[in-house]
């Protein structure tokens, strides 16, 4: 519903869980209006709780994608700027759609490499936010998720200890060096995170280090570096703390980098995807 100040009053809305722990789901909510304090500040509060939230059903537009994106903060526009939205730059294209030779967007076949969107920022994304044009209807191309929190609580004390001081190194290059022309690849430098970040809503900790942009540990040998890493990808990518989210059309999901990592699945030659990406500006992770 609406009010005559042109503010949309969602009430009443539903928040129900996805998974006990990681992801919700809003229903009863429509973005294509920009929505009262009251409303965006419970949505805010189920974001920080799950980690994860999805409105389905949505009908909106760039425009209506940026607006709510920035209730979350400042936007920042990709690296690859050859796939920015023509009207807006904070939105990356995301598209296996090809029309007269050139690519409706970024397009490459799915990585199932986990990542946290932007660890190699020296300001990583906090959130993303990834609303759905089209989607196969066969079931392909979903995503999966990991609560990095959950995975950190897990670990034996022994080890939370021994990690807790150790920082990374991370950089787009380490895994998407050949997506760069020589003028981005330029642009990307080492920056290095604490492997163990504090979540600053919650005083949750988390791991933050991921396969495709953690290159190394930070004073450490190589191979105990890359030993340590492995160990706790490992651990990260057990099925328990995972959530495998199945897209439709006119879904809008959101997440939070600083707690979860997240990867695509793959999709079937000519399954037509595309999708519409923000990222908000993070803070320093301590």
């Amino acid at each position: 519903m609406s009010r005559a100040d042109g503010l949309a009053s969602a009430e009443p809305f539903r928040i129900s869980p996805i998974r006990a722990g990681l992801g919700a789901r809003i229903e009863g909510l429509d973005l294509s209006a920009p929505l009262d304090e009251t409303t965006f500040e419970a949505i805010r509060r189920a974001f920080f709780e799950h980690h994860i939230l999805a409105i389905p059903g949505q009908d909106i537009s760039a425009a209506d994608l940026v607006r709510f994106s920035k209730r979350f903060g400042e936007l920042e526009p990709h690296l690859l700027d050859q796939f920015h939205h023509p009207d807006f730059p904070e939105i990356l294209m995301l598209s296996t759609v090809v029309e007269d030779g050139r690519p409706l967007g970024f397009a490459t076949p799915p990585d199932p490499a986990f990542h946290s969107d932007l660890s190699y920022r020296p300001l990583p994304s906090r959130v993303t936010l990834l609303y759905a044009l089209e989607v196969p209807t066969d079931g392909s191309g979903d995503t999966r998720f990991i609560d990095t929190v959950a995975a950190y609580e897990a670990l034996p004390a022994e080890i939370q200890r021994s990690i807790g001081h150790l920082r990374a190194v991370h950089n787009y290059a380490y895994r998407y060096g050949d997506r760069l022309t020589p003028e981005q690849l330029a642009r990307t430098e080492d920056v290095v995170h604490p492997v163990v970040r504090r979540i600053p809503e919650t005083g949750q900790r988390s791991l933050f280090v991921n396969p495709s942009f953690t290159g190394r540990i930070e004073d450490l040998p190589e191979r105990a570096s890359q030993n340590l890493l492995s160990q706790l990808f490992e651990h990260c990518e057990q099925e328990r703390f995972g959530l495998t989210y199945a897209w439709t059309a006119g879904d809008l999901v959101f997440w939070d980098n600083a707690a979860t990592m997240h990867a695509a699945t793959a999709l079937p030659e000519g399954a037509r995807r595309t999708l519409m990406r923000t990222t908000v500006i993070g803070e320093v992770p301590i």
